[in-house]
């Protein structure tokens, strides 16, 4: 099964039950920036405590591994960093789902999502400026080229979209400037 149809799988079950939520990541900054390769999908959603169960059904155990419904709910209930995984298992394809808990960065993210259609998906992926700011966040905190280059594809790519206004607020909210800098520094 290609990677492409694996998001429709992971995609579906949240339109279906009208979760709101969001793409971001690698797949968020392929589409604003440069290809490259991927193994996982980044969402964000804001899903109902009593929709979990209802949400793990879509995945079939025999295809997907999905955690418990209690581990579901204990990382659903924290106030920042709930996450968990679920894993195509013959592909080993996965989707990094991160709560919405109390972050206000994130609440804007699914306030302001940009919805496009890609090889006849309709995808809703966070907007260019979280997307920025997160990969930002993430070289903050593991020092992985990828997130530099991601963010130099986006620029390259799609700068256009970007309301800078917007970004340049959330560079100094969550202190990434000089790493900004170093992603202007090495375009």
């Amino acid at each position: 099964m290609d990677s492409l149809k694996i998001i429709q799988k992971f995609i579906d079950p949240l339109k279906e039950l009208n979760i709101e939520y969001v793409i971001t990541g690698s797949v968020a900054s392929i589409i604003y920036g440069n290809p490259r390769l991927t193994h996982d999908i980044d969402l964000v959603m804001n899903i109902n405590k009593n929709q979990v169960e209802t949400f793990l059904s879509k995945f079939d155990p025999e295809m997907f591994y999905s955690p418990p419904p209690d581990i579901f709910q204990i990382e659903l209930k924290r106030d920042s960093h709930g996450h968990i995984n679920i894993i195509h298992l013959e592909s080993g394809f996965k989707a990094d789902i991160y709560f919405l808990g109390n972050s206000d960065l994130q609440r804007w993210a699914l306030d302001n999502f940009f919805e496009i259609e890609f090889f006849n998906m309709i995808l809703r992926l966070a907007p260019i400026e979280y997307v920025i700011i997160k990969k930002l966040m993430f070289y903050r905190e593991a020092k992985m080229q990828k997130h530099i280059l991601d963010v130099q594809g986006i620029l390259e790519n799609s700068e256009s979209m970007i309301n800078f206004s917007i970004l340049n607020s959330f560079i100094t909210k969550y202190k990434v400037e000089n790493i900004w800098d170093l992603v202007k520094t090495k375009k």
